[in-house]
């Protein structure tokens, strides 16, 4: 959180809102889905633990005079875990309470998770109905995401390439929370894209077959608890052109059609397109990506002590 939350500020210690109630502290709230189910909602499993559900208020923070929401998915979750709409608060100016309970964070992203940051999802997963006409092999795809489409390329040879042995599309962005968990509950298979997408086996049942298309060098040690905690079955599949060092969450990302897919395609016997091995598009979407990068780092190359940028300049830049 310390790139969001930006140090202390001048208050008027005489003139603060008071509310006589005994509230929980949930997180600070801000609109990012992988954050919130890693970072935000996992202090709820105390109101579970000690039967608190609708018996406490429960309060998330954000920047002072937002005008955000907690709305969409990110109430619908908390409806979903049973929590009413009344006590759920929002707090964007100074206010005291009566009592304040700070549960302690379930997971330390990177470190460690718990058995009850596991049972926040589960309560979840179980207050949404069994579905039996879910399909069965689902690719979960970005392509139609906005803020996708600014950063990532390449996907639609991917995409088209498990189309064509079976797995049926569907953009998460455009169906109800409830909908996205039967999916990763009731369905065989899921593939996607590793990043926020992926975060989402949190909710599926012990041992789901899945396959993780990798976008970048960089590793997800958030998925990689995710995976152990959910015992996930996972094939993960390096599918990407890394030209120099980015940022997780920054880009830019090159999906790429490569080796390690045709090597997927044939121990599992699947059928691929030849012909896009050698597309011209990829050099226009090197292009892309310097200009990209050029614009999201401003001249600079992103400082990362994992990997030294020269490397990946031979590897990728002139494949």
């Amino acid at each position: 959180m310390k790139n969001r939350i930006y140090g202390g500020y001048n208050i008027d210690m005489n003139n603060i809102k008071y509310i006589d109630e005994e509230v929980m502290y949930g997180n600070f709230f801000y609109k990012h889905w992988g954050h919130f189910i890693i970072d935000i909602v996992n202090r709820l499993w105390y109101l579970v633990k000690y039967q608190k559900i609708n018996k406490i208020k429960i309060i998330f923070t954000t920047y002072i005079n937002s005008n955000i929401k907690i709305d969409g998915n990110y109430r619908k979750f908390l409806n979903l875990f049973g929590i009413k709409d009344e006590n759920i608060i929002l707090i964007n100016e100074p206010t005291k309470f009566k009592k304040v309970i700070i549960p302690e964070s379930s997971i330390y992203p990177g470190k460690y998770y718990t058995n009850e940051y596991i049972d926040i999802f589960n309560k979840v997963s179980e207050n949404v109905e069994i579905s039996s006409d879910i399909d069965k092999k689902i690719y979960l795809s970005r392509r139609n995401f906005k803020k996708a489409k600014n950063k990532e390329k390449g996907e639609e040879d991917i995409e088209k390439f498990f189309n064509m042995n079976g797995y049926i599309s569907v953009s998460p962005e455009k169906i109800p929370l409830e909908k996205q968990i039967q999916y990763f509950r009731d369905s065989e298979e899921i593939v996607c894209i590793n990043g926020t997408l992926s975060h989402n086996f949190i909710f599926a049942n012990e041992n789901k077959k899945s396959v993780i298309i990798n976008k970048t060098y960089k590793v997800n040690k958030n998925q990689e608890m995710i995976n152990q905690a959910k015992k996930i079955d996972v094939t993960y599949i390096d599918s990407h052109i890394s030209l120099l060092p980015i940022a997780y969450g920054k880009g830019p990302f090159i999906l790429n059609f490569n080796e390690n897919l045709i090597q997927f395609a044939k121990d599992r016997e699947y059928n691929y397109n030849k012909s896009i091995i050698k597309d011209i598009r990829k050099k226009f979407y090197k292009i892309w990506y310097i200009l990209k990068y050029i614009n999201i780092y401003h001249f600079k190359i992103y400082r990362d002590k994992s990997i030294k940028w020269k490397e990946l300049f031979r590897k990728y830049i002139f494949k």
